[in-house]
This record gives C-alpha cells, sequence and structure tokens, in this order.
C-alpha cells in the first residue's frame, strides 16, 4: 500500500485541530488526551473507530479510510499494558514497542505509582472490613478487584491510573472494560425496559420523560433489596452485580 503524502495545504488543515500536536509530510502526531478519550469512547463505548476520528473533526479523505482502525488497533494494547505514559512515549517503527524503561521514568511518575497502589491497598482494607469472614471468602472475585478500582477511578485523584491499579490488584486492563462495558450495558437495558419514548415528539419531551424517571427513582421506585435507590445508587448497584 502507498504511503499517504500530506500536501503544504493539508497539513495547515490538520494542525487546526485541537487533537493535532504535529503534521509531517508522512505522519500525524495526536495528543495524548485524543488518543486516551479515542481507546476508551472505542472499547468502553463500543464506538467504530471511523466515527470517533469523524466527531473529532478529522476528514476521512485527507487521513485515510483506514487510517482511525489503524491508530486504534496500535494504541489500544499500548494504552492497556503501559497506561498513559507508554502512549506518551508511544513510537513507531519496527524496532520501537512503545515501552518506557524504567530509567526513563521520573521520580513524580515513580512516586505516582507508589501512590496509586498505597491508596488502593487503603480502599481494599477498607471494604473487607465490611465484609464477614463468610462474605471475604466466597466474594474473591475478578468483578470485586473491578469494583474496587471503579471507586478509585471515580475518585478522579492524581495517581489513580487505570493500568496502575490493575496490575497492583493482579488483574487485566482488557478485564476492566469488558467488566465495565458488561455493567453500563445492563444498565442500557433497563432504562430501556422502563422507559416510553415511542409518544415523544421534540426533544424536549423526550427529557421531561427521562426527569421523571429519575425522579421516580429518587422518590418512589423500591429496587432489588426493597431498598429506595437515587440514580447512582443504581448505576452503582448494577456495576457490583
Amino acid at each position: 500500500m502507498a504511503e499517504r503524502l500530506f500536501s503544504a495545504e493539508a497539513q495547515e488543515k490538520l494542525m487546526q485541530n485541537k487533537n493535532v500536536i504535529k503534521v509531517s509530510e508522512t505522519s500525524i502526531t495526536y495528543s495524548v488526551d485524543f488518543k486516551i478519550e479515542a481507546v476508551r469512547a472505542n472499547v468502553v463505548g463500543g464506538k467504530p473507530p471511523s466515527l470517533i476520528f469523524l466527531d473529532a473533526g478529522f476528514d476521512l479523505e485527507m487521513i485515510g479510510r483506514d487510517n482511525p482502525k489503524r491508530c486504534l488497533r496500535r494504541w489500544r494494547p499500548v494504552l492497556e499494558k503501559l497506561g498513559e505514559e507508554g502512549l506518551r512515549n508511544d513510537q513507531r517503527g519496527k524496532n520501537s514497542t512503545g515501552r518506557p524503561t524504567e530509567r526513563e521514568l521520573t521520580i513524580e511518575e515513580k512516586l505516582r505509582r507508589a501512590e496509586a497502589k498505597v491508596r488502593y491497598l487503603e480502599k481494599e482494607n477498607e471494604l473487607l472490613k465490611k465484609f464477614d469472614g463468610i462474605e471475604r471468602s466466597v466474594d474473591d472475585r475478578p468483578s470485586k478487584k473491578y469494583r474496587l478500582i471503579h471507586s478509585l477511578i471515580e475518585a478522579k485523584q492524581q495517581g489513580f491510573n487505570v493500568v496502575y491499579l490493575c496490575e497492583v490488584a493482579g488483574v487485566s486492563c482488557s478485564g476492566y472494560y469488558k467488566w465495565l462495558s458488561g455493567a453500563l450495558k445492563r444498565a442500557q437495558s433497563h432504562m430501556k425496559d422502563e422507559l416510553d419514548l415511542t409518544n415523544c415528539s421534540s426533544i424536549d419531551q423526550v427529557r421531561r420523560v427521562l426527569d421523571d424517571y429519575i425522579y421516580n427513582y429518587n422518590h418512589n421506585r423500591y429496587q432489588w433489596t426493597r431498598k429506595k435507590m437515587a440514580p447512582v445508587e443504581y448505576r452503582n448497584h448494577l456495576l457490583a452485580a
């Protein structure tokens, strides 16, 4: 397959995209944030690569229609195995693995790794105290570890990186993302069963139906354990399933 060449005009247009850092005649360097969001949208949300790039403002005819798929194929394993640092050091070429060696890690990065490990263990210890001996013996499933990781990621505090936490917990990033995707699909499926949007003729009516649904969960509905559940509680219940 012939290598795609970008004209000066194409390079100038591509540089106007906020997700692009650098463009040469033969390659595009994308921002780390875009790479991370693209992988998450693809793995967790199931969004096709071409649609991810279109929504990000890229012209597929300009960059090549197969380019999004090739990029996601390269970024996914790097993010899952090496985290954000791996994407920052991602290099093309047959002699490059994209893996930053231990000596390339900064002191700050090493501290973040250590903090992530401590935070995970603290959270695990905190939750274990809530289980009695019987529950502990039967609750050593990967899903429990995924819930711990998810609770730390939801805290949105520095050092809570999916890759580090999965490494500490002894589970794979791909397994975590599959678990998260399954939980979200269960929530979406249940909402589809509960909601009737067939009579809605405008987006405002859809919003009102959704607002009523949320209000109903907040004030009137009893779910699963016969306890009232707010939407956030219900979401967490599904994630814990």
